[in-house]
């Protein structure tokens, strides 16, 4: 689930300064005198870009196994000379802003590289930069973890599902939020509470973070604290489809013998707002696999009239592509999304 601060009722501020103070983005100086052999500092921003994702790629592994216990500082990273995906765009943006690049957020959720299959769908950052191109001022995006430059805000290449920029603040919750999963994946759930509650405290609005809560909690056997949560996250988002839809997989799994309970929510999602093609493609498969063809079919009309012909036609060569494999297509996702 990514954040989106369109569907926050009643937004409060973010505080700034706690954001600082968590601010992931630092590197030692004597670890950017070794950058300085490899960007290209002469010829523009973008050839600067474009030189630190090129080494970066090159000289750093993505540790996409997450075998790693919690995350990397850019500092561990360098020394290690792998990260995961957030690790390795934290790291870039560090080196770009140490050279005096003003960089920004996007947040994507999509497939990559041939990766046609739900299964493979992750959320991934990319950093963001404005320079010039053929006289007129471009915003282009980049990505150490792909070792890619687009010249423009979105890869041509790739599937992408949705995407949405973000402030620093909101991108240092998010990482608060990376390192929290990170603790999950690794069946330390109150570590990753903690870690959700200082990112809570940056940014009040992002109900994406009581979502989380909620299966951490309900992890260490708070179920009726786990429900509270998604109760806050309806609250902050009344008519995000998004939260009733991971409302309802928590009861589908916590309420196995009331289904009933999961139908009511998937209902209520379905009069709710989506971006994000994903939620109503696996709202559709739980609905039928709950036997409710009846609201299946709304999902299905749904996606039909929400999302754009050429999207649509990539999702079908996704779940094409997994039959041919005998996968069963869109199952068995897991409701965190921050690894691909």
């Amino acid at each position: 689930m990514i954040y989106n601060s369109d569907f926050v009722v009643s937004p409060k501020p973010l505080d700034a300064s706690m954001a600082r103070d968590y601010d992931p983005c630092v590197l030692k100086d004597s670890y950017m005198k070794y950058f300085s052999a490899y960007i290209d500092k002469d010829h523009g921003v973008n050839r600067m870009v474009r030189s630190a994702v090129n080494h970066i790629k090159k000289h750093w592994k993505y540790d996409f196994k997450h075998s790693r216990v919690g995350i990397r500082s850019p500092n561990t990273v360098f020394l290690d000379r792998r990260g995961l995906c957030t690790e390795q765009e934290v790291f870039l943006r560090t080196v770009l802003q140490n050279f005096g690049v003003v960089c920004g957020w996007k947040v994507m959720k999509t497939f990559h590289d041939g990766l046609v299959s739900f299964h493979t769908i992750g959320i991934h950052p990319a950093v963001t930069f404005h320079h010039v191109r053929n006289g007129r001022r471009v915003l282009s995006s980049a990505t150490a973890t792909w070792g890619e430059v687009w010249n423009g805000s979105l890869p041509s290449d790739s599937y992408v599902l949705y995407h949405r920029n973000f402030s620093h603040p909101e991108f240092v919750v998010f990482h608060l939020s990376d390192c929290a999963d990170e603790m999950y994946v690794h069946s330390r759930y109150r570590e990753s509470l903690k870690l959700l509650d200082i990112a809570m405290s940056i940014n009040p609005n992002d109900y994406t973070l009581l979502c989380e809560r909620a299966w951490s909690l309900a992890a260490v056997g708070d179920v009726r604290g786990a429900k509270k949560s998604f109760r806050q996250a309806i609250v902050i988002a009344p008519q995000c489809m998004d939260v009733y839809k991971e409302f309802g997989d928590f009861l589908f799994k916590w309420y196995d013998c009331r289904k009933d309970f999961c139908i009511s929510m998937y209902e209520f999602a379905l009069g709710k707002d989506t971006f994000d093609i994903q939620v109503l493609l696996s709202l559709e498969d739980r609905l039928n696999v709950l036997g409710r063809d009846d609201l299946s079919r709304i999902a299905h009309k749904r996606i039909q009239k929400s999302f754009p012909q050429s999207l649509l036609r990539r999702v079908d060569e996704c779940i094409s592509a997994v039959h041919v494999n005998d996968v069963s297509p869109r199952e068995g996702v897991p409701h965190r999304l921050h690894q691909a």
